[in-house]
């Protein structure tokens, strides 16, 4: 055997706590160095084997987990990000409306949000759509019904399961296919689900044939109606997964997304079929409620892709101000950003100046103050009015579209805006990377392992996603959680 040299769990526990702490300290020195603007995405969970709470807050990674929503408080603190917060992207949970309120007038008290924090408060755009699409699956239509209850009577017992297997070697269908359950928070389950079923359709009908005590067979009318519904909800998880991803930018692409999904439901409100029809009126409902409270930040992400610009906002949509609500951003961003570049122009002229003359050294400093706000106002609205003429980037399916190469490259031309991008960019349209995290938690806290503090939990999940070379597996959680669970 090699040679191993025996290290007691307190020796491991105390090595992971200073991997731990060193890499916090890398990052936060990233973070503190960062010039732009951060935007926070969160979630909460509760652990069925813990009597706590749990909140994993995210900035493109993990910087903690928090066991009540005061603590939140504390964290923006511990790392030292109350003046860089752009927005925090939460789910539809009444309580998050009330956390966020609070967190809001603090960081306004401060002068620490970007207009007045009208851009704070941002929605997660994948429960939002579930909100959408759940409200066009309450219908009479006893379909989704049916296939829940197929899949619950081939799981059990395995009688059942061998007569399906049967069915569909039988049909020529993959003997291994079977039916995902759907589950209530999450429409998408409930899509595949059903475009399962369908697939796997010749088979259900052979079961039926197979086994006499099948009584759920979806009539031919439900399975045509299940058709038409998964054509449209197709459009709907394409969306979702688009906005899920955390690797690239979502922000510019929610209000292209949402123009699409209000055309599609006008469209399916004016179907021949009822049940279509019926789907789009109460989805439409839903929508109309979701952008009203829509965050406007999101139409100025559309304008900072130089694909779209404002042409999309002219092309479809009711929102008149918007121009409006650009301009007092930028001049926002010129007020903060723009006397770099004031002063940068303003030097070219030094040389031309004499104030030796009558009344010299008045006028000098008056003129240079009248030069000064020239500068700025002609800095406004040039860079903002060139950009928003300039044609449109050319749009090529076939090649990949980078926008933040694309501003890095003209951030020279556009310095104020350039600065936009940097913070709107960067804002996530969904809380996706915060609720990863805790499904890779409930495999550390179980029924055998629910004695962890939280400092450990903390520990754990951090280093996890701080280091990911880092594998997954069982063998990497029971060799932590025994390290950690020191009673």
């Amino acid at each position: 055997m090699p040679a191993y040299k025996y290290r007691s769990r307190n020796t491991v526990k105390t090595d992971l706590l200073g991997v731990y702490a060193a890499e916090k300290e890398i990052i936060y020195k990233e973070i503190e160095n960062l010039t732009s603007r951060v935007s926070l995405t969160t979630d909460g969970w509760k652990p069925k084997y813990q009597a706590r709470s749990y909140f994993c807050v995210t900035i493109l990674i993990k910087i903690g987990y928090c066991t009540n929503e005061l603590y939140l408080f504390v964290l923006i603190l511990e790392w030292n990000i109350d003046n860089k917060i752009a927005s925090i992207v939460v789910d539809n949970a009444s309580n998050n409306a009330g956390m966020l309120q609070g967190i809001k007038s603090w960081l306004n008290g401060k002068k620490a949000l970007i207009h007045n924090g009208d851009m704070f408060h941002m929605r997660c755009v994948p429960h939002i759509l579930n909100l959408i699409v759940k409200s066009g699956l309450e219908m009479p239509d006893n379909l989704i019904e049916k296939i829940q209850k197929t899949t619950r009577y081939i799981g059990s017992p395995a009688q059942r399961d061998e007569k399906f297997t049967l069915a569909l070697s039988q049909t020529k269908l993959n003997t291994r296919r079977r039916i995902p359950s759907d589950v209530d928070t999450r429409w998408n389950s409930t899509y595949e689900m059903i475009v399962a079923a369908l697939e796997l359709r010749p088979a259900i009908n052979r079961l039926k044939e197979l086994d006499p005590e099948y009584k759920c067979l979806p009539s031919e009318l439900e399975w045509e109606n299940g058709k038409k519904v998964c054509d449209c909800l197709k459009f709907f998880s394409d969306i979702t997964k688009r906005h899920s991803g955390v690797k690239y930018p979502t922000a510019n692409l929610y209000f292209i997304d949402v123009i699409q999904i209000r055309r599609n439901i006008k469209m399916w409100a004016e179907s021949n079929d009822d049940w279509i029809r019926a789907m789009a009126d109460k989805m439409q409902l839903k929508f109309d409620k979701y952008w009203e409270e829509c965050n406007k930040l999101l139409t100025i992400a559309v304008v900072l892709d130089p694909r779209y610009k404002m042409a999309t906002l002219h092309a479809d949509f009711y929102i008149d101000d918007i121009r409006d609500f650009l301009a007092q951003v930028f001049d926002e961003y010129s007020e903060k950003y723009g006397a770099d570049i004031g002063s940068v122009e303003q030097s070219g002229h030094k040389s031309f100046g004499n104030t030796s003359s009558v009344g010299g050294k008045w006028l000098g400093g008056f003129q240079d103050f009248i030069a000064s706000s020239n500068l700025k106002e002609n800095a406004k609205k040039s860079e903002l009015d060139e950009y928003l003429n300039e044609g449109l980037f050319p749009m090529d399916k076939e090649v990949e579209f980078d926008i933040l190469r694309w501003w890095k490259l003209n951030g020279p031309k556009f310095p104020i805006l350039a600065r936009m991008a940097q913070d709107i960019l960067a804002i996530p349209t969904s809380s996706v990377a915060s609720e990863n995290s805790f499904s890779k938690c409930r495999r550390i806290i179980t029924d055998t392992r629910s004695s962890l503090n939280d400092d450990s939990v903390e520990t754990l999940m951090c280093v996890k996603d701080w280091l990911p070379d880092l594998k997954d597996g069982t063998f990497y959680i029971d060799c932590l959680y025994m390290c950690f669970n020191v009673k």
